[in-house]
């Protein structure tokens, strides 16, 4: 059986982890959205 204290920590690392890939996912798509947009002026 876990502690509450690693339940707690385990769920931290989860919530910092969705964090991160939410950043990730959003630099993403506005280096997208800006090549994009970059390449519908250029036509």
């Amino acid at each position: 059986m876990f502690s509450e204290v690693k339940v707690t920590e385990i769920y931290c690392m989860a919530g910092d982890s969705c964090k991160e890939f939410t950043r990730q996912q959003e630099n993403i798509w506005l280096k997208t959205n800006i090549s994009n947009i970059a390449t519908s002026t250029t036509v």
